[in-house]
This record gives C-alpha cells, sequence and structure tokens, in this order.
C-alpha cells in the first residue's frame, strides 16, 4: 500500500545514485532515468535495442580492473557493495549483516562438511583436485570478504551521513575479484552436475552442487553488483586454469579416489580428441555465451534496483507535496537514523 512504499521511500534516501551513477545511466533515459525524472515502466530484459547498445560501451580497457573507474565510473563501492539495495525485509544495515553472516557460515559449514567427509575416508588429497571444491573455496572466501565489506561501510555512512562516492578500499576489490569468479562459477557446477554428472542421490554432493546456489541468489537478490562484461576474461582464465591442472595431472600419473586416470569421466585425456573438443567448445563458445547471458542479467537487475529506488522516491516526494498542500507536513529522513534504527 501507499503507506508501505512511503516508508520505504524514506529508508532508502540514503541509497540514491551520486552523480558519477547518474551520468553512467542517463544516456538510456528511456530505460532508466535519473533520481529527479523517473522511466514510468521497469527495465526489462528484453530490451535489445538496450542490449546492443550497452554492450559496445563495454568493451573498455578500465572495465578490466577493480576500482571506482571501473564499468565507466559508476561505481560506489558502498552502495553497491556494502549495502542491501532491495526493500524486502534485510534493507536495514544490521539486518543484511547479519543475513551475510549466516550466509558465510551456511556456505562455511558446506565447505567443512565436504572437508570432513573426505578425511573420514582417508581420501582427503583427492579433494583438492575438484572443480567444484576449488569453486566452492572461492565462494567461502568472497562472503567472508562481503561480511567485512558490509561490516565496514556503517563507519562509512555514519562519518559522511549518507552514501558518497569514496574511494574504494582494496579489500573490496578482492572481493569484487573474487564475486567475478565464484558467483558465475557456481552456476556453471551446479548446471553441469545435473545434466551431466548426476547418478545417484548424496547428501553431500547436493549441497556441494546444490544448496550453495542459494547464498549466490540471496546475495544477488539483495546486492546487485555491476559485472562488467571484460570481467569475464577472469572466469574464463580460471577455467583455463582448472582445464591446464587436469592435463597436467593426468600426464603425472594422477588419479580420481577410485583409481581412474581422470579427474571427471567425461574429461578423461586418455581420449586427447574428445577431451580436447569439449575443452575448446566451453572456452571458446560456452563460457563467452554464459557470460553474456550473467552479464546482461547482472546488468538488468541492478538497473532495476535503481528504478525501484527513484521510483519510490519519486512516489515519497508526490506523496509529500500533496500532504504539505493539504496543510500536513511529512518528514523524510535524510541522515542515516532510518539505516542504522539500533542507534540512539
Amino acid at each position: 500500500d501507499d503507506d508501505d512504499e512511503n516508508d520505504f521511500a524514506s529508508r532508502t534516501v540514503p541509497y540514491r545514485p551520486n552523480t558519477s551513477l547518474d551520468s553512467h545511466i542517463s544516456p538510456f533515459s528511456s530505460f532508466i532515468n535519473t533520481r529527479n525524472s523517473v522511466s514510468p515502466t521497469k527495465p526489462s530484459y528484453f530490451n535489445f535495442k538496450l542490449f546492443w547498445k550497452v554492450l559496445k560501451s563495454e568493451f573498455r580497457v578500465s572495465n578490466l580492473d577493480f576500482n571506482s573507474t571501473t564499468s565507466m565510473s559508476s561505481v560506489n563501492w558502498i552502495q553497491d557493495f556494502g549495502v542491501p539495495v532491495n526493500h524486502f525485509f534485510f534493507n536495514k544495515w544490521k539486518r543484511f549483516l547479519l543475513l551475510r553472516i549466516f550466509m558465510t557460515v551456511f556456505i562455511g559449514l558446506i565447505w567443512a562438511v565436504s572437508v570432513l567427509d573426505y578425511v573420514f575416508q582417508g581420501i582427503l588429497p583427492y579433494w583438492f583436485i575438484f572443480f567444484t571444491h576449488w569453486t566452492l573455496t572461492i565462494e567461502l572466501i568472497y562472503f567472508i570478504f562481503a561480511t567485512y565489506t558490509t561490516f565496514k561501510s556503517r563507519n562509512w555512512i555514519r562519518d559522511y551521513g549518507q552514501i558518497t562516492s569514496q574511494k574504494m578500499p582494496r579489500y573490496v576489490s578482492i572481493m569484487w575479484f573474487l564475486r567475478s569468479i565464484s558467483f558465475p562459477g557456481i552456476v556453471i557446477v551446479v548446471v553441469l552436475y545435473w545434466t551431466l554428472g548426476f547418478t545417484t542421490f548424496d547428501e553431500i554432493k547436493l549441497a556441494t552442487h546444490g544448496l550453495d546456489l542459494i547464498p549466490v541468489l540471496i546475495d544477488s537478490f539483495y546486492n546487485p553488483i555491476s559485472s562488467p562484461l571484460l570481467h569475464g576474461v577472469y572466469l574464463l582464465l580460471y577455467c583455463d586454469l582448472y582445464s591446464l591442472f587436469t592435463w597436467v595431472y593426468y600426464r603425472l600419473g594422477g588419479t580420481d579416489q577410485f583409481g581412474n586416470h581422470y579427474i571427471y569421466a567425461k574429461l578423461d585425456w586418455s581420449n586427447p580428441d574428445i577431451t580436447g573438443k569439449m575443452f575448446f567448445f566451453a572456452i571458446v563458445i560456452g563460457i563467452p555465451i554464459f557470460n553474456i547471458v550473467y552479464w546482461w542479467i547482472s546488468f538488468v537487475r541492478r538497473q532495476r534496483a535503481l528504478w525501484y529506488i527513484n521510483h519510490s522516491q519519486s512516489h515519497a516526494a508526490t506523496t509529500k507535496a500533496k500532504s504539505i498542500k493539504k496543510g500536513h507536513s511529512q518528514t523524510i529522513p535524510k541522515t542515516e537514523a532510518e539505516f542504522f534504527p539500533e542507534k540512539e
């Protein structure tokens, strides 16, 4: 209802995009306008005209790094990495911090159970040869950095009174780099397992090939971080590194825990022609296509979040104007008090 929208709008005042962000999205005014002029419709995943327009702008050398100049200097690290953007229950700093702590513990438990399973079977060294476990470890490290980033963002907002563009700390850049690999990597692991690798039901495999995707989806929903298309290069290099590892492991006589001379049956280097073609197809065609789809979904998700914020603020401003005209007053907080309700 209107009261709920006004309440949300008052809480989202600190999230308003900064000037650099406005300049980034303003060329696409038919898609999403700045906070002073809001598009009447939500951004669409099927706006192919915009897709080609934005795609051309993605191929910039500056989009290869992880700092405030990435993505046409539109990155405000506090807004994009430290605080929740969406309007549901975890839209307060403390709640969002607790959510990220919970997700870190959740992934940590999956990681620990997976390791202990190999320990109890006496095959721990083999745990380290699987792509699934590589990616799960990166995901865990990401959530540790993400939780720390959310924790530290409070000090910045408290000092400046609202979210402003500040120099991106090193730990935020590391977090962004880890996310660019782990999030699409987890999706690849889950899809490949349930389409090519599933044989029999196993609780631990379900956790490492399914449950670990849940925190990724939740974090993406509440914190739609910018994912420049060229950051897909790091996912590609990561997959290339693992491909090289499997080949070297095979050449050195390595086996899996059952004595087979491969890590994954579908990637058996004793059949170099088939395996080589599979890797070539995955690296040259499959991963680039997947990266484009992942980038576009990430881009539209971020713009939808900003659209909702701008739309809500516009609605709140209109409601306030009507209220004042009728002789009533409505105060919209302009400090971090609403974002940090526990602060006295």
